[in-house]
């Protein structure tokens, strides 16, 4: 499947017809400015156990150049110690997707907290999309996903 996937996106961009964008370039449709963003459907982290909204069953997420299929997602686990200790937080990772649908240059946004913030960044690293193909040639965009680790 992967390799299928990737025969596609090399033959999307050898039929555009312009330039290739440069891989350090990000689609100008995407901005730095936090109030263009949509954020994403929240994943609610419960106890040890990880609950998969019916929301996310769509596997898409909203960014500001519209909507990107998920092909794989890995949510974090709650840290033990943090949920013996009844501590809760919200993590929100801002990052790239690729023109490969990896996801590049994760960083938190939200009030760190080193441990929730970890394993959020490995969960979020392992995620895959589908190539964001604009104007006839795949795209970088930004993107936005929170993790949210409540006790019930």
């Amino acid at each position: 499947m992967r390799y299928l996937l990737l025969i596609l996106i090399i033959m999307l961009c050898a039929c555009a017809s312009q330039q290739p964008t440069k891989p350090n370039k990000l689609n100008e449709r995407s901005t730095t400015t936090p109030t263009n963003y949509a954020h994403a459907s929240e994943s609610n982290i419960v106890g040890s156990a990880i609950e998969i909204q019916q929301k996310m069953a769509q596997r898409t997420l909203q960014t500001t150049a519209g909507k990107i299929q998920i092909l794989a997602s890995v949510f974090p686990t709650y840290p033990q110690p943090l949920l013996e200790q009844n501590i809760t937080h919200r993590v929100v990772i801002e990052f790239i997707v690729n023109e490969f649908g990896e996801v590049e240059q994760p960083k938190i946004l939200s009030q760190a907290n080193c441990e929730f913030d970890q394993v959020s960044l490995e969960a979020i690293s392992q995620w895959k999309f589908a190539p964001i193909i604009e104007d006839g040639k795949v795209v970088r965009i930004k993107a936005r996903q929170a993790f949210n680790f409540e006790i019930r």
